[in-house]
């Protein structure tokens, strides 16, 4: 068995495949792998001994050029539709707010913002990129093998605080094995970094493990 988490989840998948013609019962293990190690060809093909292990939000799960493009993509857009300046919307981290009060609706964005430089130059600079994307030869890479997701699951009222962020306390886990199509788009969300962590990893596979076993 081959075991390991991150850049080492790739790796483990790579060295399963030099292997697994020496050793046919071999079995390969990744958690948190990054979201671009084989083409689809392969990843299917290893669907027979690798299983991949996702936890919440975990942002390398999902990251590949694709992904990153369009996350691109979509933090321009937003940049063209605020009503604020930048310092405006950093508060946003520490306190909640509407999405009204900082953003235009994409079809009710007035003229002076639709004309403005700031616009014209961010669109210019989408075509632009979208020639050069156009002009490259991508190979799409795509997760590995079976994929296991732990999905949050609300413990509804009464968890042990009242804040409205995403508390990790407010939250337990629920194992079920997800399609790839899963891993499309990156998630923003507060723990969509520390879901990565390997301790992480390890503390929530005990819970589940422990429920599992209980029933």
């Amino acid at each position: 068995m081959i075991v390991g988490h991150s850049l080492g989840a790739s790796l483990a998948v790579l060295l399963s495949l030099l292997l697994r013609d020496k050793y046919p019962n071999l079995k390969c293990i990744g958690y948190g792998m990054p979201g671009s190690v084989v083409d689809r060809v392969t990843a299917k093909k290893c669907d027979a001994f690798v299983t991949a292990v996702s936890l919440g939000h975990d942002l390398v799960t999902r990251l590949n050029v694709k992904n990153l493009a369009s996350l691109r993509e979509k933090v321009l857009d937003n940049l063209c539709r605020a009503k604020v300046n930048k310092t405006m919307i950093m508060q946003t981290l520490f306190k909640d707010y509407e999405k009204e009060d900082f953003m235009y609706n994409e079809n009710e964005m007035p003229e002076r913002v639709l004309s403005c430089a700031f616009r014209t130059n961010v669109e210019n600079y989408k075509q632009s990129v979208l020639v050069t994307q156009k002009a490259k030869v991508e190979v799409d890479l795509v997760i590995p093998g079976k994929i296991i997701q732990l999905i949050r699951k609300e413990k509804g009222k009464g968890s042990c605080c009242s804040c409205a962020c995403s508390c990790l306390c407010s939250k337990e886990f629920v194992p079920h094995f997800a399609a790839r199509s899963a891993f499309e788009e990156i998630i923003v969300s507060p723990t969509m970094l520390t879901d990565h962590f390997p301790d992480r990893y390890y503390n929530e596979l005990r819970k589940v493990a422990s429920t599992w076993i209980k029933k």
